[in-house]
C-alpha cells in the first residue's frame, strides 16, 4: 500500500484474492491494519483528528467488498 495522496511506501503491496483489514478503535483513536489474517501494526494517525469517514482508493477496474460489522471478521485480531 501507499499513504493517501503520495507515493511514499506504507506497507507491504497486495494482489487479488487478499484480504485487508483495518480497525478503528474509538476510544484510543488507534487504527489496527492486517493482511491476510497478519497484524500489520497499529497506528495512531488519527490521534489528533476528531472527525473521519471510512474511504477506499482503488484502480479503475478494481472490486472491492467492504464489511462494516455486518459479517464476521476475516482476522481474529479485531474480535
Amino acid at each position: 500500500g501507499r499513504l493517501w495522496r503520495s507515493y511514499i511506501p506504507a506497507g507491504p503491496t497486495f494482489a487479488e484474492g487478499d484480504v485487508v483489514g483495518c480497525a478503528v478503535f474509538k476510544a484510543s483513536r488507534a487504527v489496527l491494519f492486517t493482511l491476510n489474517g497478519k497484524i500489520l501494526g497499529v497506528s495512531n494517525i488519527l490521534a489528533h483528528i476528531t472527525k473521519y469517514r471510512p474511504a477506499v482508493t482503488l484502480n479503475a477496474g478494481a472490486v472491492v467488498s467492504v464489511n462494516f460489522g455486518q459479517a464476521e471478521y476475516a482476522c481474529a485480531a479485531f474480535e
